[in-house]
C-alpha cells in the first residue's frame, strides 16, 4: 500500500549548481559564433534539483572563445 501525504502549501526544493572551479577549462576545437575562431575553452556546468518529487540533473556546456572571449552555451 502506498500512502500519499500532501501539505497545504508545497515547499520548493533547492537547486544546487556544481561547477568545476579548478585551474582552468579544457581548450577544445569549437567555432566561435562571434568571430569564427576555431579554439575555445570548455566548461561543463551540472545542475541538480527536484521538482514535484522528481529528481532532475542537467549538464550544460559553456564555451569561451580563446581569441575574442565571447561566451556561449550549448545545452
Amino acid at each position: 500500500m502506498i500512502e500519499v501525504r500532501r501539505s497545504e502549501r508545497p515547499t520548493a526544493e533547492p537547486v544546487y549548481v556544481v561547477e568545476n572551479t579548478g585551474e582552468g577549462s579544457l581548450r577544445v576545437m569549437q567555432r566561435c559564433p562571434n568571430c569564427g575562431h576555431n579554439e575555445a575553452y570548455r566548461k561543463v556546468i551540472t545542475t541538480m534539483g527536484e521538482h514535484a518529487g522528481v529528481k532532475q540533473d542537467r549538464a550544460v556546456e559553456r564555451f569561451t572563445c580563446a581569441k575574442c572571449h565571447h561566451t556561449w552555451i550549448k545545452s
